[in-house]
């Protein structure tokens, strides 16, 4: 049996803040979500400071290779 090819990006690529809240928002097209949409923003800002602190460690572990 052979082994399967395994396909890997090139590069890394992160998405910007305002596609990163594209997506995020995206989850949440509901109108039900409206009533915490405050909260909901809170939310946006804790995890697009967690996916830029992940971004960064991912361009630096690039850059040891």
């Amino acid at each position: 049996m052979s082994k399967p090819l395994v396909r890997r990006q090139n590069t890394y690529v992160a998405l910007t803040k305002q596609q990163f809240r594209e997506r995020f928002f995206s989850r949440f097209y509901d109108p039900v979500f409206q009533e915490v949409a405050a909260e909901l923003e809170k939310v946006f800002e804790k995890a697009w400071d967690g996916y830029q602190w992940a971004a960064e460690a991912i361009r630096q572990a690039a850059r040891a290779e």
